[in-house]
């Protein structure tokens, strides 16, 4: 997640990574038929995955050292 823009986390969640399983925002997502994404979740996926970045000092920490 550091090594990405916060478009290019963006653009991913609207185009998707086939190869990777992940479909576009237009879906199919499990337990929502063919309802695609709305712009308001679009922003609420790519906040929560900006949120999941962690600074060089948090990943040290967690690595203990």
């Amino acid at each position: 997640l550091n090594l990405i823009s916060d478009q290019g986390l963006r653009s991913a969640v609207i185009f998707g990574h086939e190869e990777y399983g992940m479909p576009s925002y237009r879906g199919p997502f499990p337990n929502r038929g063919d309802a695609s994404l709305d712009e308001k979740t679009i922003n609420d996926i790519t906040a929560w995955l900006i949120g999941q970045r962690r600074t060089s000092a948090e990943q040290a920490s967690e690595a203990g050292q």
